[in-house]
């Protein structure tokens, strides 16, 4: 007989966890939460955490705190960006965040080593990363092998990143990325409150390496940049292509299908 899922009866989810993600077997789960900065002017001092917590959520697993020299605010929202996810294989996840804002100078700070740029790294955090975790190890890790990964930091050009999810045998990445500049349909930067029909296609990075190097490396560490290259495309001819899904077929990985969202050109 297998193993029997035991049901917590419902609870009150207090206000620093800002997400839950059961693992596809339901055995553990990934919980987001925010600790510090008991005010709302000193939410720059909190921290980041990711649990895990195993034996269908009864045993804290590992404890994660993640490095904010590597992005800023994790994206949490599935309507929008998506959440953290799981490999099918349970042993890693992968999230998008905020990258950190650029400090604005002033154009007339004649003391700045970036003199004369102060107009142009304004940035603010809208841009988004993909961020790997190996969950034994707790070590977190860049996806740097992406659209546009290697900008200006400036508010031209660029993508949004959101919605990733693992391929089957958890060695790639797929994700949308929003047009933010770069890719010549919207020449303007606006939120997503304000252009929800914002033109996006699905891409797949390979991530191997970058999890390979997690998962050897000395508990702890972070890696700014994994050694994949390359990202590929998969919805050349549609706009608005979003919210990709991966479907099994009998628990055989080679028959799992992908599926999103998307309008034709």
């Amino acid at each position: 007989m297998g193993a029997t899922m035991m049901m917590s009866p419902p609870t009150e989810i207090p206000s620093n966890i800002k997400s839950r993600t059961p693992s596809p077997s339901g055995n553990k789960i990934a919980i987001l939460l925010e600790e510090g900065g008991g005010d709302a002017s000193s939410s720059s001092n909190k921290k980041q955490i990711i649990e895990i917590w195993s034996n269908q959520g009864q045993s804290l697993q590992k404890r994660i705190v993640l490095p904010p020299t590597l992005h800023g605010k994790v994206c949490a929202n599935m309507n929008e960006y998506g959440s953290i996810q799981w490999n099918k294989q349970e042993t890693a996840l992968v999230y998008c965040a905020e990258r950190q804002p650029v400090k604005s100078t002033s154009f007339f700070d004649t003391n700045s080593e970036e003199k004369g740029e102060g107009r142009k790294v304004v940035k603010g955090g809208q841009y988004t990363l993909g961020i790997g975790i190996d969950v034994t190890t707790g070590n977190v890790g860049l996806i740097d092998n992406v659209p546009s990964s290697n900008d200006d930091g400036t508010t031209q050009g660029g993508y949004l990143l959101g919605q990733p999810v693992f391929t089957p045998d958890g060695d790639a990445v797929v994700y949308t990325a929003w047009d933010a500049g770069s890719g010549g349909s919207m020449p303007k930067r606006l939120g997503s409150t304000y252009c929800q029909q914002r033109f996006g296609k699905i891409y797949v990075s390979s991530v191997k390496l970058v999890m390979q190097e997690l998962s050897s490396s000395a508990k702890g560490e972070t890696k700014y940049g994994g050694k994949d290259e390359g990202y590929e495309c998969l919805t050349q001819n549609d706009v608005l292509a979003r919210s990709p899904r991966f479907f099994y077929s009998g628990g055989n990985d080679s028959a799992s299908k992908l599926a999103f969202l998307s309008n034709p050109r």
